[in-house]
This record gives structure tokens, sequence and C-alpha cells, in this order.
């Protein structure tokens, strides 16, 4: 007996679908532009300063 492969294929309504407040773009202003910015340098910093200690601890 040879097995039948059926395909797979999900109505588009039943797939769940994301949230409109993910999906929508929205503009970013300087500020946020700031604030990510320092965000990421602040984690930045964190990553380095930890680098530094394990290899003065060597």
């Amino acid at each position: 007996m040879k097995p039948v492969q059926t395909p797979i294929e999900d109505p588009p309504n039943t797939l769940p679908r994301m949230p409109t407040w993910v999906t929508e773009a929205r503009d970013e202003t300087p500020e946020d532009l700031a604030f990510l910015s320092g965000a990421a340098l602040s984690a930045l910093h964190f990553v380095l300063m930890r680098i530094a200690l394990r290899t003065a601890e060597t």
C-alpha cells in the first residue's frame, strides 16, 4: 500500500493574526531615536565592561 500525501493548506481565516498595533508602522520622532540610541549605548557599555572584567580576571 502506497502512502498518500495530502497538502497542508489552512484557510486564511483560520490562521492567527497579529494585532494591528504590532504590524502598523509608526513614525519615529527625533526623541524616540535619541532614546533608542542612548539605550543601545548603555547596553553596549555594560557588555564591554563585562568583557573587560572577564579579561582582567585571567
